[in-house]
């Protein structure tokens, strides 16, 4: 996607969230972020998206928050990070980044990687993880302006890594309810891994993968921006 292009979608997503009285900005403080998610009312954040137990810096991550334009309140938080998976792709990947995030690497939680979610990431050189979306109680029921509000989390994402592939684990129940792509995710595939055990809570083993390519990003972001009812 060309500068011109991802700055005029940019700035039709910000005027969506601005009529819906949302301001976005990106979070210049990481180390602020637990204690953001803990305003939102949400009461649990991964360790993939926490600084305290993950090697978050402004050039490999980058979380963006909504606030209420009239009060401040925090009212939509996402958080973004580059990821260097290495040759093995995620099949050795995130079995060694979930026994880091979750027991300190002293053991394996993770018993393996399906092939069919590793061969999504055949060919990917770069990638990015975006997760922890979530919306306060207060802001329910602004549909457009999550959308939109994902549209600048994933131009964003664009503009700083240009990643091939970008993706997120999702609850399936969710993944059934369409949250996928209300928060700018294509292609779902489910049971993506084996845990060794239970997963800490609130995860569970009904996380589907689900994901964007680069070659789709302009497009699932207009669609993102389309009015609800709009050719419906």
């Amino acid at each position: 996607m060309d500068f011109l292009t991802s700055a005029a979608l940019a700035s039709e997503a910000a005027a969506i969230c601005g009529a819906a009285g949302w301001q976005v900005e990106r979070v210049s403080d990481l180390a602020t972020v637990p204690d953001l998610v803990a305003d939102l009312g949400k009461n649990y954040l991964t360790p993939l998206s926490d600084p305290r137990r993950s090697d978050l810096w402004s050039d490999n991550a980058a979380a963006l928050l909504a606030r209420d334009a009239s009060t401040g309140a925090p009212v939509a938080f996402g958080l973004a990070r580059r990821e260097v998976m290495g040759a093995a792709g995620p099949s050795a990947y995130w079995p060694r980044l979930l026994a880091r995030a979750y027991v300190d690497g002293a053991r394996s939680v993770v018993d393996r990687v399906s092939p069919e979610a590793a061969a999504v990431f055949d060919g990917a050189r770069t990638v990015a993880y975006f997760g922890d979306v979530f919306v306060a109680d207060r802001a329910r029921g602004k549909a457009s302006a999550l959308r939109a509000f994902s549209a600048i989390a994933h131009l964003t994402i664009g503009a700083e890594w240009s990643p091939d592939l970008v993706y997120c684990f999702m609850d399936g129940r969710k993944v059934r309810r369409g949250l996928a792509l209300s928060v700018g995710f294509l292609s779902v595939l489910p049971s993506p891994m084996v845990w060794a055990a239970d997963p800490p809570s609130p995860r569970s083993s009904a996380e589907w993968l689900a994901y964007t390519r680069a070659a789709d990003r302009a497009a699932m972001v207009r669609a993102l921006l389309v009015a609800d009812g709009v050719g419906v």
